[in-house]
């Protein structure tokens, strides 16, 4: 059995491949992506074309916002920090616009106290912080040598 890959579909080939018909719409899903896990989900609303003009596709990303999952961490006092590449990221001074950052996949959640106990800045106005995958491997060791001991 072969899974089937839905991440690339070219929705023209499918219409001349099965002659389905893929227009657009006057309505469409909300999806919005998650600034924590970059994830593009659906925010269960729909947005209407006031004039009735079909320029809409099935789904429409409208802006970011916290997935669920990452949004229950946050409401449990938790703070993201994403892991990125320094060295393929660009910053302006001590900040990162969320497009500049290069990520390399590691996201740790960890409780306002033991940020406090780790880093020695503010915590961040949003709970998402930016960290170098070098201070990933570090927060890890840290965690191991907290659940060994």
């Amino acid at each position: 059995m072969l899974e089937v890959d839905l991440v690339d579909i070219n929705c023209n080939q499918l219409q001349n491949k099965w002659g389905v018909a893929m227009t657009k719409s006057y309505v469409t899903m909300e999806q919005k992506i998650c600034p924590v896990c970059a994830n593009v989900f659906d925010t269960g609303g729909l947005l209407l074309d006031k004039r009735l003009r079909e320029r809409f596709d099935m789904k429409t990303v409208v802006g970011l916002g916290r997935c669920p999952e990452c949004e229950k961490l946050f409401k449990e006092g938790f703070i993201a920090l994403i892991g990125i590449d320094e060295s393929k990221s660009t910053t302006n001074g001590e900040l990162i616009k969320l497009e500049d950052a290069h990520r390399t996949g590691e996201i740790l959640h960890i409780k306002e106290t033991a940020f406090k106990q780790i880093f020695t800045v503010e915590i961040p106005k949003r709970k998402i912080m930016f960290i170098t995958q070098e201070a990933v491997e570090k927060i890890k060791i840290i965690n191991e040598n907290i659940t060994e001991g």
